[in-house]
């Protein structure tokens, strides 16, 4: 098995730099805190093959601006690009499965989130904190969105929910400062107490 090669982008000194890093023989994960607090990080290209981004993996790369991943990446970990708050925009791969607890939490330049059609489970707190987040787009296979997923995106003027939504939990979408409404695609999704504000309209689409 060949090793993949990570591209990536730094600033240094006021010069870009670019550089190559390979994965050890046979590992297809970015494994934990590889990239941890590095603050000259610009840009990176994860290749294809590669599977999963671990816990912590680009936790507080301040400065990392673009983001290219694979559709072959399946699990986004734990904090996995906690407090990268340059990064304003993301596509997520379509093989995603998971998406776990504050895997993008903090990322205060996030302008917009699509999440593609397999994601089953957004993670506790893991998009809380987008302060610029105003656009998310929840495909139909999510079934739960776990406490503070959504906390203090403060710019989220409204969200539509899937009919496959089983259950919100509380504070899903807490101190969502300009969430007037929320579209309901179910009435049997339950809606635990404090997933919203108290003053947050829900209309049932159906």
């Amino acid at each position: 098995m060949s090793n993949f090669v990570l591209k990536c982008t730094y600033l240094r000194n006021g010069k870009e730099v670019e550089e190559e890093k390979a994965l050890s023989e046979g590992i297809t994960a970015i494994e934990k805190g590889a990239f941890y607090d590095d603050w000259d990080l610009i840009r990176i290209i994860i290749p294809e093959g590669v599977t999963s981004i671990e816990k912590d993996a680009f936790f507080g790369c301040i400065h990392l601006k673009l983001l290219s991943i694979p559709n072959t990446v399946k699990t986004i970990g734990w904090s996995a690009f906690y407090a990268c708050r340059s990064l304003e925009s993301i596509e997520l791969p379509n093989g995603l499965v998971s998406i776990e607890s504050g895997a993008f939490s903090g990322c205060a330049s996030l302008t917009t989130v699509t999440i593609p059609e397999g994601v089953t489970q957004i993670g506790s707190g893991a998009f809380s904190g987008c302060l610029k987040l105003t656009n998310i787009i929840l495909p139909e296979s999510i079934i739960t969105i776990d406490n503070n997923a959504f906390c203090t995106c403060i710019n989220l003027p409204n969200i539509t929910i899937p009919a496959n939504v089983k259950i919100i939990k509380t504070e899903a979408f807490k101190q969502c400062e300009k969430l007037v409404k929320v579209t309901m695609l179910s009435k049997d999704t339950v809606i635990e107490e404090g997933a919203f504000d108290e003053n947050v309209e829900i209309v049932y689409a159906a």
